[in-house]
């Protein structure tokens, strides 16, 4: 097992606790769990893709009004890689995402 990243602090990832790698990619999407604030955890909930050399970028970030601590989970790629489904906890929701999954390489 090799480490490809370590985040020096919660601002850059937060409490992750659930990956998905895209299919036939090297692309990992992360989703965080920050909601533990008194732990040292950030308000904002994330969902962030990890590149194999080691770039963290920002994919999503809860919005949902009144739900702005509850989590990404759950995600994973449809078997073709062309649609990414996550889910939104305590918000009881499942979003299909798809798109030009090549313009995260640049």
């Amino acid at each position: 097992m090799t480490l490809i990243f370590e985040s020096p602090s919660s601002e850059i990832l937060d409490m992750p606790d659930n990956i998905c790698l895209k299919p036939n990619c090297d692309l990992l999407f992360i989703c965080e769990d920050s909601d533990y604030l008194g732990e040292g955890g950030t308000p904002e909930n994330y969902m962030r893709i990890l590149s194999p050399n080691g770039k963290m970028a920002n994919f999503a970030k809860n919005i949902a009004k009144g739900f702005e601590t509850s989590e990404f989970a759950g995600s994973a790629f449809s078997e073709d890689g062309k649609t990414l489904f996550v889910n939104m906890q305590a918000v009881g929701a499942t979003f299909a995402i798809w798109g030009d999954w090549n313009t995260f390489r640049r």
